[in-house]
């Protein structure tokens, strides 16, 4: 067994060291063979996978850079017509000179700025007309491309007539429309005659203006072809003119008369400037989808304190009768509640100072 296996010292130590010589110096060189040839093959598949990281690392370099780009240009016209005066800020009373000129104070930061306004049109949507060059007008909506605007016009700036001219050129792209003009000179502008398939919503009027009697002015027939119209503004009262009442859900302006509530039983938001009442309405008027009634006193004075017992309002969750206002008695308070059993969350009243709104509340079964 010792001799078979070489486990004597000499033998031991000379078959050891046969078998170090000549069984482990061949598996070595065919070892040091194998391996150079796979650190070869594997330097090459490193280099090949170098290659498409580069590719894919400059890949990513170019996506980065266009989402800079792209989302860059389109925070900048964002950020841009964040800068925008509303309507309300337009008119002259309100807002500051270069609020109300922003478009023009974004083309002269820099010419980058420039570029980006002149190709957002977005920011050429909102009109003031302050010019009476039509070529300025013209430029100023063409930098709007095909959307829908809102212009706005002042007698004092532009003569009825010319103001005509440019409202029919553009009546196909309005979406608000406000005409500063007593209602003598809106005859000019010939609103009738024109065609408005996207506004939906106009304001008329001056609030300098003084009365006319209706015989010298004559009831106008504005605005017949306007299928989006839902809200109007009619700062000089409604007898003057004819709407498509039915299609109307908000109104706002002065009157002397209820007819509106008649003539617009769709509506469901009004803020009314009420005064003497020239007719004494005996039957009870019903807007079932009124939803807000704002009362307010006027030119004409104040509303009578039963003004409420005209209406039957079941849809109504807001009412507010301004300190203008006569005050409005519990009991005709009290009466309209248990008539219309309305679903109320907000009530600003005119009281008599005498008032107990605990008492009111108690009367009142339904109020939130």
């Amino acid at each position: 067994m010792r001799a078979g296996f070489g486990w004597g010292k000499d033998e031991g130590e000379g078959g050891l060291n046969a078998l170090g010589s000549s069984g482990c110096g061949t598996m070595t060189t065919v070892s040091t063979a194998d391996l150079r040839r796979r650190l070869v093959k594997l330097d090459a598949a490193i280099l090949e996978q170098e290659l498409v990281l580069d590719g894919l690392q400059r890949d990513k370099t170019a996506v980065r850079n266009e989402l800079y780009a792209i989302s860059t240009s389109q925070f900048r016209p964002f950020l841009f017509r964040q800068c925008l005066p509303t309507i309300d800020e337009l008119r002259e009373e309100n807002g500051d000179f270069i609020r109300r000129l922003m478009q023009i104070v974004l083309l002269g930061v820099c010419r980058a700025w420039r570029i980006i306004a002149l190709a957002t049109p977005a920011l050429w949507t909102t009109v003031p007309i302050r010019s009476k060059d039509e070529a300025f007008i013209d430029r100023w909506l063409g930098r709007a491309a095909s959307l829908s605007f809102s212009m706005r016009f002042h007698a004092r700036v532009l003569p009825p007539r010319r103001m005509r001219d440019v409202i029919h050129r553009y009546a196909d792209r309005m979406e608000y429309l406000e005409v500063r003009c007593k209602p003598s000179d809106i005859r000019e502008l010939k609103l009738d005659s024109a065609v408005f398939p996207l506004l939906r919503r106009v304001k008329i009027g001056v609030p300098e203006y003084q009365s006319e009697p209706i015989s010298v002015v004559n009831v106008l027939e504005v605005l017949t072809n306007p299928p989006q119209l839902r809200a109007v503004v009619l700062v000089n009262g409604f007898e003057f003119y004819i709407l498509p009442w039915l299609q109307l859900t908000k109104f706002e302006g002065e009157m002397n008369a209820l007819d509106v509530f008649r003539m617009a039983p769709n509506l469901v938001e009004v803020k009314c400037a009420v005064g003497y009442l020239r007719d004494s309405d005996v039957d009870v008027i019903s807007l079932f989808r009124l939803q807000s009634l704002t009362v307010t006193g006027s030119s004409y004075g104040n509303p009578p304190t039963d003004l409420l017992d005209s209406f039957h309002l079941p849809a109504l969750r807001s009412l507010h009768l301004s300190d203008t206002t006569k005050p409005i008695d519990l009991e005709t308070l009290a009466d309209f509640f248990r008539r219309s059993a309305p679903p109320l969350r907000t009530l600003s009243p005119s009281f008599d100072l005498g008032v107990d709104l605990r008492e009111l509340i108690d009367r009142v079964d339904n109020m939130a």
